[in-house]
């Protein structure tokens, strides 16, 4: 009986676990052909178009800087099937790159606002947009390119 309680329980665990973890399907990341750095999805800049699924799929296309900016107000979070090619100057998948060997340190996230007293005057920063960042190239490579929050490239939140 104790083996059969434990057994329900383990099966319970699964349940809830696989419960809390929302699926979101396919992600393609089309990144230009030959393209070696990091590469950044600006979430939450209203002046640009909102990223979607189509069949399915959820498609990021990179810029020639390494930049995708968007109006979605976040990034997408959950379990997801992702795949990294790079494409041609006409958007065509020209080779599937290998997530071990060609894509590294991939992560989301934003600085929060703050604020504070300087000179006796209290300031407040606003939180900044939600970045989605990630290496391509040879991990060995990834030295000579800084990892920066690119701010300067984002409109601010209002």
């Amino acid at each position: 009986m104790k083996k059969l309680s434990i057994l329900l329980m383990a099966i319970c665990f699964v349940f809830v676990a696989a419960g809390c973890s929302k699926a979101n399907g396919k992600f393609e990341f089309l990144i230009p052909e030959d393209y070696v750095g990091w590469a950044y999805i600006i979430y939450d800049q209203s002046e640009y178009s909102e990223i979607k699924k189509e069949d399915g799929v959820t498609t990021f296309r990179i810029g020639e800087d390494g930049i995708l900016k968007t109006s979605n107000k976040d990034a997408f979070y959950g379990t997801s099937t992702d795949r990294y090619f790079y494409v041609d100057e006409e958007g065509n998948k020209v080779k599937e790159l290998d997530q071990i060997e060609d894509i590294h340190n991939k992560g989301a996230g934003k600085m929060d606002g703050g604020g504070g007293v300087k000179n006796g005057v209290e300031y407040t920063i606003e939180a900044l947009p939600v970045v989605e960042s990630f290496f391509v190239g040879d991990m060995s490579l990834m030295k000579n390119y800084k990892e920066v929050y690119p701010e300067d490239e984002m409109e601010q939140i209002k």
